[in-house]
């Protein structure tokens, strides 16, 4: 079962490489990890900005723009200035994420203790079964604003979303440097 579930996977992480639908900054950890024959990435995420419609109260939400890298001010003051959509506009920045597949749970264990190694804090099995368990490794840093409710200093901000970009991509090459 291991042997075809990995080999899927692999097929349908060369095809999202070649649409480009993987983020450039967690390209290579993902194929580095896929050298393992016992470990798979199944989802990842650079992480990102985003201006997200966002009504709390009725738990709606829609993305608005979103960059997977960081981001200029310009840029990001414009796609402000242009919303029009009907829910409250929300900054946010989201850590970086990855998912992982193991063959089985001592392989899962040796790859949760390398990722705490590397300083990653939020990782954890979130789901087994006899043949595999799913690994969840995910960032830190984060924050949502909403913009209704704040006096914006756009340059404040995105220097503050940008640092947090900048450590999603220092703690990815921390994960890059470890033996898979």
């Amino acid at each position: 079962m291991w042997k075809k579930f990995r080999s899927e996977r692999l097929k349908l992480f060369e095809n999202a490489l070649d649409e480009r639908r993987i983020d450039k900054g967690i390209i290579a950890l993902a194929k580095k990890i896929n050298k393992n024959k016992n470990l798979v990435a199944t989802s990842t995420c650079f992480g990102r900005i985003v201006f997200l419609g966002w009504d709390i109260t009725e738990k709606n939400s829609e993305v608005y723009r979103q960059w997977h890298k960081p981001v200029d001010l310009e840029e990001v003051e414009l796609a402000a200035a242009s919303y029009t959509g009907k829910l409250p506009l929300w900054f946010t920045v989201e850590p970086f994420v990855l998912q992982v597949s193991a063959k089985d749970l001592k392989t899962a264990e040796k790859f949760l203790a390398k990722t705490a190694k590397a300083g990653v804090k939020n990782i954890g099995i979130i789901g087994s079964s006899k043949e595999m368990a799913l690994i969840e490794a995910r960032g830190t840093n984060s924050m949502s604003v909403p913009l209704d409710t704040v006096d914006c200093r756009w340059n404040e901000l995105v220097e503050l979303a940008n640092r947090m970009m900048e450590t999603n991509s220092e703690q990815i090459k921390k994960l890059e440097k470890m033996e898979w």
